[in-house]
């Protein structure tokens, strides 16, 4: 991938680009969740739809909520990315809710670059820790290992991760 093909934008998404995502994303953290939780992928997917109302109450377009569509020079809407906050954490604390890069371009650093610009955005808006979950066979957890997360609680199946900005 040459240097013009590796510059990257995230833009907000318009309602049918973020339906689309944030369906993948929902059945993706429906999935981990009957992992971690060994329970059954469609109670989680239920468990999940109820609670989206309570943390998404407008949508995209809910305060403290960032959701952001990665695109290329040449590729357009090829990975999504979504910050955001839940009840009981901190003011200053933020959580990657979920980060998604299409197969076809994964492997060459568009995640990386993904979280990098977003670490901007989160500092300039006033955040100073991230925390995320990821599953220790996921291979994202090497990377966000070598951009300076910090475990702060692991299981055999997960690890909560947490980096200041």
């Amino acid at each position: 991938m040459n240097d013009i093909e590796n510059e990257i934008e995230l833009r907000n998404p318009d309602e049918e680009e973020f339906n689309v995502w944030f369906s993948e994303s929902t059945n993706r953290q429906a999935l981990d969740r009957s992992y971690v939780n060994d329970s059954d992928f469609n109670l989680e997917l239920a468990k999940l739809h109820d609670l989206i109302p309570q943390v998404l109450p407008q949508g995209k377009d809910t305060p403290r909520h960032y959701f952001r569509i990665l695109s290329t020079a040449l590729n357009k809407n090829i990975g999504f990315i979504w910050f955001g906050v839940m009840p009981g954490i901190e003011l200053t604390d933020i959580i990657l809710m979920d980060i998604i890069v299409k197969k076809d371009f994964q492997g060459i650093g568009l995640g990386k670059k993904m979280l990098q610009k977003m670490h901007e955005e989160m500092k300039r808006e006033g955040y100073q820790r991230i925390i995320l979950d990821v599953l220790n066979h996921n291979p994202a957890k090497y990377l966000y290992t070598k951009l300076g997360y910090q475990p702060i609680r692991e299981t055999d199946k997960d690890a909560i991760m947490v980096i200041n900005l």
